[in-house]
């Protein structure tokens, strides 16, 4: 998930982003545990690091085929001062698989080149969305395959 400006502080220079290993449902489903958590600035291209990940399991597709997760798009998410995100239930095709997460085998975690290419990328990705839709997104979406695929963004709230 990333927010094109940081819903912490308000900062439009900062984005904020969190990152699950898995399944999105790993993030948005409410499991145990935090994301990864960067705050990028758009204009030194610097990147922070606001917390390590403690979600002990991730979910993955436990069939490898055409998968979907189905979420209720509530009315709720559009109310001023309210975020939805994690309290409605998910209703996915396949059973997900959940799996104890080895973050000493995760590139993202000890690679610093290939986390700065992503952080990078995901500034540049996201700001493309922001550009298109001329306001502050929040924006969901996966990396898989070397290739970011965007699965929704909507305005963001706050």
């Amino acid at each position: 998930i990333i927010h094109t400006r940081n819903p912490i502080s308000g900062n439009q220079n900062e984005m904020l982003s969190e990152i699950a290993v898995g399944l999105g449902e790993t993030l948005t489903g409410n499991s145990p545990g935090t994301p990864l958590c960067v705050i990028s600035d758009r204009r030194g291209r610097s990147h922070r690091i606001m917390s390590y990940p403690s979600k002990s399991f991730g979910y993955f597709d436990s069939r490898k085929d055409d998968s979907y997760i189905m979420r209720s798009d509530s009315d709720d998410e559009d109310l001023d001062d309210f975020t939805g995100a994690g309290l409605y239930e998910s209703y996915p095709t396949n059973r997900p698989a959940r799996i104890f997460v080895r973050y000493d085998r995760e590139k993202l975690f000890w690679d610093r080149e290939f986390q700065s290419l992503l952080f990078d990328s995901l500034i540049r990705m996201a700001e493309e969305i922001e550009g298109i839709m001329g306001c502050p997104q929040d924006i969901e979406g996966v990396y898989a395959r070397d290739a970011f695929y965007v699965v929704q963004t909507r305005n963001q709230v706050g």
